[in-house]
């Protein structure tokens, strides 16, 4: 293929990527969704750094009542690890225990111009005033995802300049 030929099909393709891209992400949303799940569930923030110990959470008015919050918590959701984030500290928050309030509220949508991760719940912005900003991806799940992500779309791109 030559040149100017390259060319007529590479212009063709750039207005087609915002769709090609739509196309290669909407099949992935749910397992987008639980991925970001499982980095809560870990305790982790899209920075990487934990979300806060129970320790220093005011709610709690003493370190030992903190700990056996911890404690308890850690009894009802024995989620050891997940292959990518890891066990979460047990002092570390992960707000598995408020599911209906906050993890069932949790959503992944796609629009044109971007990839949107929030959540409906009545305490997450209580969440975030103790945590900072607690949805979005970890630089892990980021390149856990380009693994999913660009196999199928540089396919979807190949197809497409094979058939313009």
């Amino acid at each position: 293929m030559g040149v100017i030929a390259l060319h007529r099909k590479v212009s063709k393709l750039i207005p087609e990527l915002p769709r090609l891209v739509e196309e290669t992400l909407q099949p992935l949303l749910g397992e987008m969704k639980q991925l970001q799940l499982d980095q809560l569930y870990a305790g982790l923030k899209p920075n990487g750094e934990y979300l806060i110990k129970y320790t220093d959470d005011t709610f709690f008015k003493s370190r030992d009542s903190a700990m056996r919050y911890a404690k308890f918590k850690e009894s009802k959701n024995p989620r050891v690890s997940n292959l990518l984030f890891g066990k979460k500290p047990t002092d570390v928050a992960n707000y598995i225990i408020t599911g209906e309030l906050f993890y069932d509220t949790v959503y992944v949508r796609l629009t044109k111009e971007k990839l949107i991760i929030d959540a409906a719940s009545r305490i997450y912005s209580n969440i975030v005033s103790k945590n900072g900003e607690v949805l979005g991806y970890t630089q892990e799940a980021i390149d856990y995802l380009e693994t999913l992500i660009k196999p199928e779309l540089y396919k979807r791109i190949i197809d497409f300049l094979k058939a313009a």
